[in-house]
């Protein structure tokens, strides 16, 4: 949305422009996009009249980071459409193992410390839970209880794919 703010402003200079964060940063496969977003969006917040945060910890991040106006943040959850929800229930990896199952869907890009929770994953995984996350760009890691998956793509995740997929993973 930065190059959208830009332009509406260049051509709008009076509109008022609500800017919805539902995640930020946005790149889950970059930390140098991650960088050049946090440099854009610093410069954006000043063409911006308010903003949407999805929790009250972006909210604070937002104001401690670039010390925004706490009345020009509202918080708002995210709301999905039916359309993300899964369209089956796949049979849980747990029946046929009898152990639980962990999924975690965030970013392990593990070369930006920001992202970089392997040693949490590893921790869960000395407790004979099995952790089930995106695989990793540096696959090094070898543990009987840590299992990688592809990258779900945005239109995956809009159309239920992940949530199909995160039912196996589900205890009954």
């Amino acid at each position: 949305m930065i190059p959208d703010i830009i332009f509406l402003r260049s051509i709008y200079p009076n509109i008022p422009i609500i800017h919805h964060l539902p995640t930020f940063p946005t790149s889950q496969t970059s930390w140098l996009r991650e960088k050049i977003e946090i440099i854009l969006f610093k410069k954006t917040m000043r063409l911006v009249n308010g903003i949407i945060a999805a929790s009250d910890k972006m909210k604070d991040f937002l104001i401690n980071e670039y010390s925004l106006d706490e009345q020009s943040i509202m918080v708002c959850p995210i709301f999905y459409t039916s359309e993300y929800f899964a369209k089956k229930k796949l049979l849980p990896i747990s029946n046929d193992d009898h152990e639980p199952h962990l999924i975690c869907t965030g970013s392990t890009n593990i070369a930006y410390l920001g992202n970089n929770v392997l040693d949490k994953m590893l921790e869960i995984s000395h407790k004979r839970i099995h952790v089930h996350c995106i695989k990793l760009e540096s696959q090094a890691v070898t543990n009987q209880y840590l299992h990688f998956f592809e990258r779900f793509d945005t239109p995956e995740m809009v159309s239920g794919s992940l949530a199909t997929f995160m039912t196996s993973l589900m205890v009954v």
